[in-house]
Parts: structure tokens; C-alpha cells; sequence
């Protein structure tokens, strides 16, 4: 696998910790387990905190946060639960403050490359003399945070109005390394551009790059399970990856889903899409069923009516038969769940 000899194991930690927190296994976390999560990852958890941080969560608005959501907030939000870590690491004394030399090996486990004595007194805002946690959280957020907007800005050019167009996207994902081919830009931007409005926001591209982190982290995943270094994960390997990562399932199985090309070998490919669009699909399952009263596998013209209905989408008659024609490939009659995911441009 290349590049794999210097990858890390990101401790399968997003996915671990949305498991310990969904305490009853529903495959959602609620605004009193989200409290909770708040709270042991030494965030404030007070009432009006912890419903900013549910909207910040639950980006489909239905109350609850499915994986997928967590996940994108998990990884933007992680640097400031590792700046907490090391602040209680560093603060010897427990006095809640760190003093300039605490304050230097702290910078040192985030890899700061700048000035310490810089870094303190931006961090330092009342001049104390120390930084207390609140300070150093609120530098790291800031910093991190203002990185992504110095580089986005950057390719803010003309007119300069907060936004890149579809021409300054593709610069940027030029300089970032990504593939610059037409069709990819425009998928890309297609994912960042949620409201569809021709633009893309400082917001949209900040949700857009915390999922390609994501995506880097689940390439390190691979690469540390890939034990002989072939750029392939066999049968053994994935019965460690499946048992490190508590997921309940029987490596043969997951093996006849995720080896597409039947090789008997996992490609990175391969891996990525089953690991990104595993708890989706699952997602998706639980949708269909809801929407499948009779439990019969399918879902027929009047349950799908149901489904438009709670999208907000029109249910007369004739918008009713476009939709299903859209949806219905095989001209079935009816939807099959490989059908409901494509339409949720989900390809299982």
C-alpha cells in the first residue's frame, strides 16, 4: 500500500465514540446523549450550548444525529478535544492556568511551527500572564478554523464577495492536488454547493474539506490493517480491523460485500466505499422500513406517496407517477431498496 509505512491509527475513534454515546443503539444520538458526550469530552454542556451544538449536528433537521452527521462534526471539532487533553496534560499543578513553558510543550504535541512567545499573547487576552483552558481552546478553534478561511480567501479574487465560483474552486483543488478534470471539479463542487445556488460559502467548504479528513483518515485505517504492506487487506486483516473496531459482523461476510471484483483481496477503493458508505446504507434501511408498512421488501405507489409527502415534495397524481417512474428503474411497479438508495444518490 503506498504510503502506508508512515500512516496512524486514528484510534477508529469517531465511530467508537458515536457507538458509546448511541446508548440505545438506535443508530441515532439524541439531544440528552449528545449532553452527555458534550460533557465527558470536556466541552461546555449547558442547555443553550448543547441545542447550538445539535443544530450544529443535525444537518437533515430531524432532531436526532444518524452517524454520517456526527462524524462531520466529530472530525471538525476534534483539534479543540485534543487542545483540552494536553491543557489538563501540561497543567501539573491543577491550578487551571498554564504558564509560558507549560504552554511551549503543549504547542509542541499540536505541532506548532510559529513563535511560542506569539502564541501566548494572542492566546493570553486579559493579559494575565497565563492562558487558562477557555483561552488556549478558543486560540486552537480560532487558528484552525482561520487557517481553512486564509486559504479560502485567497481564492476569493474577483469580484472578492465571500464566495468561489465554479473557475476558483477548480484553482483550489489544482493547488490542493486533486484531479482537475472536468467531470471530477464539477462533481466536487456539485457536493459543496448543499444550497445550489451556483456558489460555494466559506461554510459549505469547510463541511466539504472536514469530509475529505475524514476520507484521509480512513486511508490511514487501511494502511494500518494492510499488515504486509501489498496495498491489499486480506481475510486475517479484516478480522482485526472488524474486531478492533467492535463492529458485530463475521469477516466472510463483510468480504463478499466489500470485494467487489471477487479477488478474495479488500483494494483501497474498495474499503473506502464500504467503510464511508456502510453506516449510510444502514441509515437508508432503516428509512426504507419505515416507509414499508406491509414488510413485504418493497415499497408500492401508495407508501410512496408517504415518502414525498414527508419530503415535502407534491403528491397529486401526476407528480406522484414522475417520481415513481424516476425511482422504479426496472419498471417494476413497485421500489426495491437498491432503487431507494440510488434515488438518495446512494449507489448500493
Amino acid at each position: 500500500a503506498m504510503g502506508c509505512a508512515s500512516s496512524r491509527l486514528t484510534e477508529s475513534d469517531a465511530y467508537l465514540v458515536f457507538k458509546a454515546y448511541d446508548k440505545n443503539h438506535d443508530g441515532k444520538i439524541d439531544a440528552a446523549e449528545v449532553k452527555s458526550l458534550l460533557r465527558d469530552l470536556g466541552l461546555e454542556y449547558t442547555p443553550g450550548y448543547v441545542r447550538s451544538a445539535l443544530r450544529q449536528m443535525d444537518e437533515d433537521k430531524n432532531g436526532t444525529v444518524e452517524w454520517p452527521e456526527f462524524e462531520v462534526w466529530y472530525r471538525k471539532n476534534k483539534p479543540l478535544q485534543e487542545a483540552r487533553k494536553l491543557f489538563k496534560k501540561y497543567d501539573k499543578n491543577k491550578d487551571g492556568v498554564l504558564s509560558l513553558d507549560e504552554l511551549q510543550m503543549l504547542l509542541r504535541d499540536l505541532k506548532f511551527q510559529g513563535e511560542v512567545s506569539d502564541a501566548f499573547q494572542e492566546m493570553d487576552r486579559n493579559r494575565s500572564g497565563t492562558v487558562d483552558m477557555d483561552e488556549v481552546v478558543y486560540w486552537v478553534s480560532n487558528r484552525n478554523r482561520g487557517q481553512l478561511k486564509k486559504m479560502f480567501d485567497s481564492y476569493d479574487t474577483a469580484p472578492k464577495d465571500g464566495k468561489l465560483n465554479k473557475k476558483e474552486v477548480k484553482k483550489l483543488l489544482v493547488d490542493i492536488g486533486q484531479d482537475s478534470r472536468e467531470e471530477n471539479v464539477n462533481e466536487i463542487f456539485a457536493k459543496m454547493d448543499k444550497d445550489g445556488n451556483g456558489v460555494i460559502t466559506f461554510d459549505e467548504f469547510f463541511s466539504w474539506f472536514a469530509r475529505i479528513q475524514a476520507i484521509q483518515d480512513c486511508m490511514d485505517l487501511f494502511c494500518e490493517y494492510d499488515e504486509d504492506d501489498n496495498g491489499r487487506i486480506d481475510l486475517l486483516e479484516l478480522g482485526k480491523l472488524l474486531k478492533d473496531l467492535s463492529l458485530e459482523a463475521e469477516a466472510n461476510e463483510v468480504m463478499t460485500i466489500v470485494d467487489r471484483d471477487k479477488d478474495g483481496l479488500i483494494a483501497l477503493d474498495e474499503f473506502i466505499n464500504w467503510y464511508m458508505g456502510s453506516h449510510k446504507i444502514k441509515r437508508l434501511r432503516e428509512i426504507f422500513t419505515q416507509y414499508d408498512s406491509n414488510k413485504n421488501g418493497s415499497i408500492d405507489k401508495g407508501e410512496f406517496m408517504y415518502v414525498l409527502s414527508d419530503l415535502g415534495l407534491p403528491t397529486d397524481d401526476k407528480n406522484l407517477e414522475k417520481a415513481l417512474r424516476e425511482v422504479d428503474r426496472d419498471g417494476s411497479g413497485v421500489v426495491e431498496f437498491s432503487e431507494f438508495c440510488k434515488w438518495y444518490k446512494y449507489d448500493v
